[in-house]
């Protein structure tokens, strides 16, 4: 039995600029003024003051946050309700939130009373009665009481509506939050629940449905491509793609080719492939719209999908293949609450209506990495590139040519549905702090902080997997507090068998939240990395590109005064041998 991967010190702060998520509309915010943590509404009024060192969302009522090195919780008027005597407080579920005491987690109630004491070294959120833990290099599942209650597998999969796939003498078969069986292993393979259904199968020829009881909904001979969604499934069928309904009738004929990955229906529409082609189809399949072969559409939103064209340009079509903006962005985001944000080519955001009116236009400098502007409770974040003395936004056409040696950082800028900016938040940077150890072209290591404009280090090009050299042409810096994250990473089972990367190897990245860093899934942020998600790592021995596992993270691991980022003319480099893109 394997034990589920590590996290450890990790602290559950959702920040405002990528996760709208709140409670009665109150969001936690970092202020430009003190640098300092308080609570807003969606019109940006201040709502609970700006005295905390960190603060979390609200849940239950109850946030945690951080007040002279130490985390309590307070209620939606600002009132201490648990006192600040923890390391970390994390949200509240289902009554019971993970705190942090000596280095360790337990879980406590709404009233601070210590229910489940304080042993383990990493502990997750209760969902369906049961909370994931980890102990002395063992996973378990605990009760609200600290009992142990389901064992971890080789492959634990989520539980969904109180149910989970489990494994048992070579059959796979569903168990409660008690560990109990509830439907019998007796199948051959079995997938999580979705909207009430499983798909299961039999032997390698014989799939079904099943609901919650384990009861079989149909059985069939098509091999499930995809779950349901809007009542259509996706099947394999002599190696084309087909759609059944939700009692296993064939309702589009098996005439598609499997190029996209999982076709699914989006608002009655779903984009695939056919005669080497891509076509967006509804649900009786007839083509609504024929792509090029140099454009790519996105799933439908709203009633909207994104087109882009072979120049990289976007624009918004409807459900009838009706292009209803110009082909002006440079990125594009779905719909949400009757709205869209896009990025022109000239490098501003616009605002846009379901009739592709421009509701307002804000010559902000895009930050153009790995952010989804959404709409969401009638505010939307967008993040903008600001100036390091003022913290006023920048303009997206500077004609200063010291404006990125200038930079000052990544801000959080809320507008409203007309258009209205709400709030400026304090500004994120994408950094290293001065010892971190850029690859050279020669393969020696040196310090970030003594790297200068033309220098030649190691670049990596994941389309091709190969390794070559750079140009640096641009060394960043930035004066001011701020906090590092600490990723260390291990080897993946079977792909990095020839390094030992441990922690007490040093086999570590110490970098802030908003740099951007390439893993096999695209761009992420530092912050939106999650425990085994994969990097990309130079193995010394090799010098070779390979792929290596988190195995830990800590935020807010510690606080520098100086932090550098290098632009270079490939786009990415190398940082503790890890492959790092720029802001």
């Amino acid at each position: 039995m394997k034990a589920k991967q590590l996290i450890i010190n990790l602290i559950i702060i959702y920040l405002s600029g990528f996760y709208l998520k709140a409670q009665n509309n109150i969001f936690p915010v970092h202020s430009p003024e003190n640098g300092k943590w308080g609570f807003i509404n969606e019109k940006g009024i201040t709502l609970i003051p700006f005295v905390y060192e960190f603060a979390g969302i609200f849940s239950e009522g109850l946030a945690g946050v951080k007040q002279n090195e130490k985390c309590g919780y307070i209620n939606e008027k600002g009132a201490n309700i648990i006192p600040f005597m923890f390391e970390t407080a994390n949200p509240f579920s289902e009554g019971m939130a993970a705190v942090m005491q000596n280095g360790k987690y337990g879980f406590i109630d709404k009233k601070g009373q210590m229910i489940v004491k304080p042993e383990f070294e990493y502990a997750e959120a209760f969902t369906n009665g049961q909370a994931y833990v980890y102990k002395d290099k063992t996973s378990q599942y605990i009760n609200k009481t600290g009992e142990f209650i389901v064992p971890v597998t080789d492959n634990p999969a989520d539980f969904v509506d109180g149910l989970a796939p489990m494994e048992k003498d070579g059959r796979y078969g569903y168990v409660n939050t008690s560990g109990k069986f509830v439907i019998e292993p007796v199948f051959f393979k079995a997938n999580r629940f979705y909207q009430g259904r499983a798909e299961v199968q039999f032997d390698e020829k014989t799939y079904a449905f099943i609901d919650k009881k384990g009861n079989i909904l149909f059985k069939t001979a098509y091999m499930p491509w995809s779950k349901f969604y809007e009542g259509l499934a996706c099947v394999l069928i002599d190696q084309k793609i087909g759609f059944i309904d939700t009692t296993g009738k064939l309702v589009i004929k098996n005439i598609y080719s499997t190029d996209i990955r999982e076709p699914i229906f989006s608002d009655g529409l779903c984009k695939i492939s056919l005669d080497g082609k891509t076509v967006v189809i509804d649900k009786t399949g007839k083509v609504v719209k024929e792509l090029g072969n140099d454009e790519y559409i996105s799933d439908f939103h709203e009633g909207f999908a994104i087109l882009s064209n072979y120049s990289g340009s976007c624009a918004y079509i409807n459900k009838n293949g009706e292009i209803v903006t110009d082909f002006k962005y440079k990125e594009a985001h779905d719909f949400s609450e009757g709205l869209a944000v896009a990025v022109t080519n000239d490098g501003d955001f616009e605002i846009i209506d379901t009739k592709g009116n421009v509701i307002a236009k804000l010559p902000l400098a895009c930050t153009d990495v790995g952010t989804d502007f959404k709409y969401k409770n009638g505010v939307c974040v967008l993040q903008t590139n600001v100036s390091p003395d003022s913290n006023m936004v920048v303009p997206a056409n500077t004609d200063n040519p010291n404006y990125i040696k200038q930079w000052g950082g990544v801000a959080d800028i809320w507008v409203d549905k007309a258009g209205k900016i709400v709030w400026k938040g304090a500004p994120w940077y994408s950094c290293f702090p001065t010892a971190a150890l850029v690859t050279m072209a020669d393969g020696t290591q040196k310090e970030i902080q003594k790297i200068s404009f033309g220098d030649l280090v190691v670049s990596y090009n994941s389309v091709e997997d190969k390794i070559s050299e750079t140009m640096v042409t641009e060394v960043q810096s930035f004066n001011g507090k701020s906090h590092l994250y600490k990723i260390i990473f291990s080897a993946e089972d079977g792909i990095t068998a020839s390094l030992d990367l441990t922690a007490k190897n040093n086999h570590y990245l110490e970098v802030t939240a908003m740099h951007p860093l390439l893993t096999p899934s695209g761009i992420k942020r530092v912050k939106e990395l999650v425990m085994g998600d994969i990097l990309f790592y130079k193995n010394p021995i090799n010098n070779k590109i390979e792929k290596v596992k988190i195995e830990q993270i800590s935020i807010n691991e510690s606080i520098v005064n100086e932090v550098f980022q290098l632009k270079t003319a490939s786009g990415n480099y190398l940082v503790n041998g890890i492959v790092v893109l720029f802001k």
